[in-house]
């Protein structure tokens, strides 16, 4: 039996065993031809485009309370007259990890990696034989005003990776794990981890009841939902073995590398000041 402890203002210590619909959008490419009448010289005023119209992002064309968006997270998509958010701005998800969750699971545990283990391939651990690793739940709840949209795998591949340990798709480097000394220098195994982004529990009362939209052949968040991958599955850990008792900083950050846009950046990393035994 040891004791982990989690301190934030007066933390008590944290026991731990040892066992052997809205679619997102983005603002319109600002490089698009503004064009003239494509319709030729009629002189005919049609008007403001109504909602879910094509539009130009460098003209205000749209009617209003409405603003030309393309939506979230293909290049590719058109833009179209997309109803205003709450601030006035485009509809964007917006992540976050859960301190809740993450504390609530925080177990040491060690585990014995073969050498042929998919968790050498995903660079879950440091090396094979018996490793310690402090197991955490990561939840990240989109509480924005649109959905994530990753869509099927199969259409856009440079974003996703097969998942040998998970046996699906996995959206490349969807969250980032790192532990962190009194110096600020990453020890054990931190690393980026793939997830397969889907609806798995509702976070806000009104979607109780509602069926999950996104799953792993289409991958996406609805607002209001949370993707939950929690403690004891594969690699929802940081590898500290061989590290020594002290004070480190446990940080989990989600869409690291800002890999599709989103209302907000500033709630993406939550950091656990931890202390180990």
């Amino acid at each position: 039996m040891v004791w982990l402890v989690l301190a934030c203002s007066s933390p008590p210590p944290i026991r731990v065993e040892e066992p052997a619909r809205s679619s997102a959008v983005v603002a319109g490419d600002s490089g698009a031809d503004s064009g003239g009448d494509s319709g030729g010289d009629s002189g005919v005023d049609t008007g403001p485009l109504e909602l879910g119209e094509p539009c130009d992002p460098t003209a205000n064309t749209c009617a209003d309370g409405a603003l030309c968006c393309t939506a979230c997270c293909s290049p590719d998509s058109p833009s179209v007259c997309t109803l205003a958010d709450p601030d006035g701005v485009c509809p964007l998800p917006d992540l976050s990890i859960d301190a809740t969750r993450a504390t609530g699971h925080l177990t040491l545990e060690t585990i014995s990696v073969a050498a042929d283990s998919c968790m050498i391939e995903e660079a879950c651990v440091g090396g094979t034989g018996d490793r310690k690793v402090l197991r955490f739940d990561t939840t990240t709840p989109n509480l924005g005003t649109a959905d994530l949209i990753l869509g099927p795998p199969e259409a856009t591949p440079e974003f996703f990776e097969w998942s040998e340990c998970h046996d699906h798709y996995h959206y490349s480097g969807y969250a980032e794990f790192t532990l962190r000394d009194a110096g600020g220098s990453v020890v054990g195994s931190g690393h980026k981890q793939a997830f397969c982004v889907r609806d798995s529990e509702p976070w806000v009362p009104e979607q109780e009841g509602q069926v999950p939209r996104y799953n792993c052949g289409f991958q996406g968040l609805t607002v209001g939902w949370a993707d939950t991958y929690t403690w004891n599955l594969d690699c929802q850990w940081v590898d500290v073995t061989d590290l020594p008792a002290g004070d480190y900083t446990l940080a989990l950050e989600v869409n690291p590398g800002r890999a599709f846009p989103e209302k907000s950046f500033d709630d993406n990393r939550l950091e656990l000041p931890v202390t180990l035994p």
